[in-house]
């Protein structure tokens, strides 16, 4: 896995983690650790997750929203990261879903 994160944020220059849990001591904590050991200073984190507090009850909407977890909100803020470093956002090309094709008789 280091040599797998190395590259790939060598030649991107980020690391995003999503998390469906908090932040503190899960996936986000591991990779800052493992940057952190090997300099990676050169390349920016963004984590996404929940605070390492209590959570209120509501509606996995109304909670994604506070914390700042929705789709669009998560996609704001790394557009927003990619452009003030002045890198270029790249799209990602989605394979064509293959039309199932029935031989008829």
């Amino acid at each position: 896995m280091k040599k797998h994160l190395y590259s790939r944020s060598k030649k991107h220059g980020k690391v995003v983690t999503i998390e469906d849990g908090v932040l503190r001591g899960g996936l986000a904590s591991n990779i800052l650790e493992l940057m952190n050991q090997h300099s990676f200073k050169e390349v920016s984190f963004i984590g996404f997750g929940y605070p390492d507090e209590f959570v209120k009850h509501g509606t996995i909407e109304q909670i994604e929203e506070k914390y700042g977890l929705t789709e669009k909100q998560m996609a704001e803020k790394i557009q927003k990261e990619i452009f003030q470093k002045g890198k270029e956002l790249v799209p990602i090309k989605q394979k064509k879903a293959k039309k199932n094709k029935k031989k008829r008789r």
